[in-house]
């Protein structure tokens, strides 16, 4: 939300965010960014039929509801971070009367699931 002379203004913005976690749904580990990218990059030793990766990714989607908390809190990290930079561009160009706030729309949306499993 943009506030001026003119008023307040609601703009959109989309942010897209690799977030990976470790363990159980209910109890998160989110891992840092470079282990999260390292997850991306790496090759899988071999595929899982899909009559055993089935109740894996079951699993992952029936839990996801108790990732809406991290993923809120992500969202809300990710705004600030943004805000600071919409601060600090008006802070250089010397803009002011301008007042700006940031409100993630939430829940956040989910693009994709990966599940990774130890090789045998």
């Amino acid at each position: 939300m943009t506030t001026g002379r003119n008023g307040e203004r609601a703009l959109l913005a989309e942010d897209w965010q690799l977030a990976a976690f470790t363990g159980a749904a209910a109890a998160p580990e989110s891992l840092p960014e470079d282990q999260a990218e390292a997850l991306l990059l790496s090759r899988p030793e071999k595929n899982i039929p899909p009559d055993l990766a089935r109740p894996h990714l079951d699993r992952i989607l029936a839990d996801l509801p108790a990732l809406d908390g991290p993923f809120a809190d992500l969202a809300r990290r990710r705004g600030e971070a943004i805000l600071d930079a919409h601060r600090r561009v008006r802070k250089a160009v010397r803009l002011t009367g301008v007042t700006q706030r940031i409100e993630p729309k939430l829940p956040a949306d989910i693009l994709g699931v990966y599940v990774y499993l130890p090789a045998e």
